[in-house]
């Protein structure tokens, strides 16, 4: 349920009321699953059925890709977009697509095992004025609502096209590029998407923005056809990370950030460019990336200024 609409309005007057809508309480929302839902979400990336740590629940080492994690993010996003109308002058669903993502695993592994319940509280931290439209920046805590645990912390920053700035913050400066400069990546990973992609992923992720699905809305937005979700790009890159540079142990998932600055069309080929980092700080690897995405003579950057953090080993066997 959206805050009431009196406390967060935009006024033609002064703009959009920034101190309303960052104080606006949303409610919860709720995330339920089972192994069935697990195993469905890892298919809807492309992990290969025949490999039973995604695909059969009675593994000794059945796990989630841990971008399972993103799941009550989006859902915790219904709220938000729902309250976008009422702040947002001009706002159109059609307009709105994923900006910036940051996910962190705080205890560990996403749970697999039973019947999980995630509680996700939403917060709008600020609008932001991007000349063409305004970006909207929200964190999103969630717990495990059986025993109070937190399983996973959030940032989804949503570009929202055409929308007058007036009233919102003033950008900061751009974070510095992660990948190194004329520097070749470690490992080149290509994988072909399937046409039916988009609506199998939707399907599993219970992201239902018509965006990914109704040609009509596509070109409403500006696009050719429907647009691959962001977070199964996300979650296709972190699959692939994990399986060159962690064993494929999903223990050793810290984070994940990036922009999403290209769309992807359903049956595009990927090419994931990965670099292993300088240590920074003791305890974690450091994985910089970029995920692009080709269909005939197009080829764009999807995924950018990609980083993954890794736990080491030792500091896993702590956890």
């Amino acid at each position: 349920m959206p805050p009431p609409a009196a406390s967060i309005a935009y006024s033609p007057t002064d703009g959009i009321n920034l101190a309303g809508v960052k104080a606006a309480v949303f409610e919860p929302t709720y995330h339920e699953y089972t192994p069935r839902d697990v195993i469905l979400y890892n298919l809807a990336l492309q992990c290969s059925g025949q490999d039973l740590k995604f695909s059969y629940e009675g593994h000794s080492e059945f796990q989630a890709v841990p971008t399972l994690g993103l799941l009550s993010s989006i859902m915790g996003m219904g709220g938000v977009t729902q309250s976008m109308p009422v702040f947002l002058p001009d706002f159109h669903v059609s307009r709105h697509v994923h900006g910036e993502h940051y996910m962190e695993l705080r205890n560990g592994p996403m749970p697999v095992k039973g019947k999980v319940v995630l509680e996700t509280r939403s917060k709008i931290i600020d609008v932001v004025d991007r000349g063409r439209g305004v970006t909207v920046q929200v964190a999103q805590t969630t717990i495990d609502k059986f025993t109070g645990r937190e399983v996973v912390y959030n940032e989804w920053t949503s570009f929202i096209m055409k929308v007058p700035g007036k009233g919102a913050s003033i950008p900061a400066p751009a974070p510095a590029s992660f990948i190194p400069k004329d520097t070749p990546p470690d490992h080149v990973v290509v994988e072909q998407l399937s046409p039916s992609q988009g609506a199998f992923y939707r399907a599993a992720s219970s992201d239902f923005n018509p965006l990914h699905i109704d040609p009509a809305v596509a070109k409403m937005g500006g696009f050719e056809r429907p647009i691959l979700t962001g977070t199964c790009s996300l979650g296709i890159s972190t699959k692939h990370i994990l399986s060159l540079y962690a064993g494929g142990d999903p223990g050793r998932f810290k984070s994940i950030r990036c922009r999403l600055t290209g769309a992807v069309y359903h049956g595009d080929n990927l090419q994931l460019e990965t670099w292993k980092l300088p240590v920074a700080t003791p305890g974690f690897a450091r994985i910089a990336f970029q995920l692009c995405t080709s269909s005939g003579s197009r080829n764009v950057v999807a995924l950018s200024n990609g980083l993954l953090e890794l736990w080491d080993k030792s500091v896993v066997s702590k956890l």
